[in-house]
């Protein structure tokens, strides 16, 4: 015969101190983890997100980043070489299917330039007739448009840092 399992016993509430001793443990969590990504990306070359949080009110706990910065001071750490890693600033974009993607803002005007021309290829006889009527449309020269339609996706993303 199987016996039956006894519930697990209710744990108690936790008290005003627990509760705000565990939302602080919480809040460092979070802080500690943003100042390692804001590490990560000044050893990449985008010391930006890294000078914004040495401006902002959270204390500098983090020892990781006091050696990087004394490094930096001494001239041990250099950055680079190269064109440095820019972080990317995420956006949606819904593509010509109806799709949602999350993707880098760099990419939203050539995206929505592709759905444009997908969208009105059949009201425009011919590719200079649809690049001209997208030249009007988006207010660009027809031959920067042709090349920014011409390039491929890859060699977009190739020709940048990150």
């Amino acid at each position: 015969m199987s016996a039956k399992v006894p519930p697990p016993p209710q744990s108690a509430p936790l008290s005003h101190e627990e509760e705000s001793a565990r939302d602080n443990d919480a809040a460092a969590a979070q802080i500690s983890i943003a100042w390692q990504e804001a590490l990560d990306w000044a050893k990449r070359g985008d010391r930006r997100s890294l000078a914004a949080m040495l401006r902002s009110e959270h204390s500098l706990s983090d020892e990781d980043v006091r050696a990087f910065l004394a490094n930096v001071l001494e001239d041990k750490e250099k950055r680079p070489r190269g064109k440095p890693a820019r972080r990317p600033q995420h956006t949606f974009f819904v593509d010509g299917k109806g799709r949602v993607s999350w993707i880098d803002k760099r990419d939203s005007q050539f995206l929505t330039i592709k759905k444009w021309m997908h969208d009105n290829k059949k009201a425009h006889r011919g590719h200079s007739a649809l690049l001209e009527a997208a030249a009007r449309h988006f207010k660009m020269d027809p031959e920067v448009l042709e090349n920014i339609v011409r390039r491929s996706s890859k060699s977009r993303t190739k020709s940048r840092s990150t």
